[in-house]
């Protein structure tokens, strides 16, 4: 789920995911550079952070998207490592997070 400036909200599948940033899967791309909030589950965690939208590619259905997080804090990402360390050689199939 993505949280715009505006306060819309705009679902999307999660294709990948790092702690730089990620893909999303949207049926209409976002203008590159527009500032966004980010909220996808990993397990029983929640991530909620602040992304910045990349260029998009059309595919078949829709478009990918890149985004970038942003103020991405020291603590995060510890706690992301400590908990995606464990599965990062599962291969998670894209999820819709409503």
């Amino acid at each position: 789920m993505l949280r715009l400036e505006n306060g819309r909200h705009v679902r999307a599948k999660l294709h990948q995911v790092s702690v730089t940033g990620g893909l999303l899967s949207l049926e209409q791309p976002l203008d590159e550079g527009i500032k966004v909030e980010v909220m996808f589950h990993i397990g029983s965690s929640t991530v909620r952070n602040k992304g910045a939208m990349l260029f998009p590619m059309w595919a078949t259905k829709g478009c990918l998207q890149p985004f970038r997080f942003l103020d991405f804090s020291e603590e995060i990402e510890a706690n992301w490592n400590r908990r995606c360390k464990p599965c990062s050689t599962w291969a998670l199939p894209p999820r819709l997070f409503p």
